[in-house]
């Protein structure tokens, strides 16, 4: 089977929003999303890193004071390794 990309521009987006209290209007935007271990969904945001627990419906910011910054995407290699890409951070 192959599959070939037949539009020309861009991929359309699809935009999904995270139920949230706050401000924060980029941390609501969801801009990747990843998973492990079954029970969990990561959320990349504007405003960093939140996991969805598919049990309990649970929603937890992660690492709030470790990743401020944009996540924009996730990855998962053969070795059960979990990546998260996002903006650089440079302190002065």
């Amino acid at each position: 089977m192959s599959c070939r990309w037949l539009s020309q521009g861009q991929i359309p987006a699809s935009r999904h929003r995270l139920p949230i209290p706050g401000d924060e209007e980029s941390a609501k935007w969801i801009r990747a999303i990843g998973e492990t271990d079954g029970n969990c969904l990561w959320l990349g945001t504007g405003g960093g890193l939140w996991r969805l627990d598919k049990n309990s419906e649970e929603l937890v910011r992660y690492g709030e004071n470790d990743i401020t910054k944009s996540v924009k995407a996730f990855a998962n290699d053969e070795n059960g390794n979990f990546y998260i890409g996002g903006e650089a951070v440079h302190d002065a």
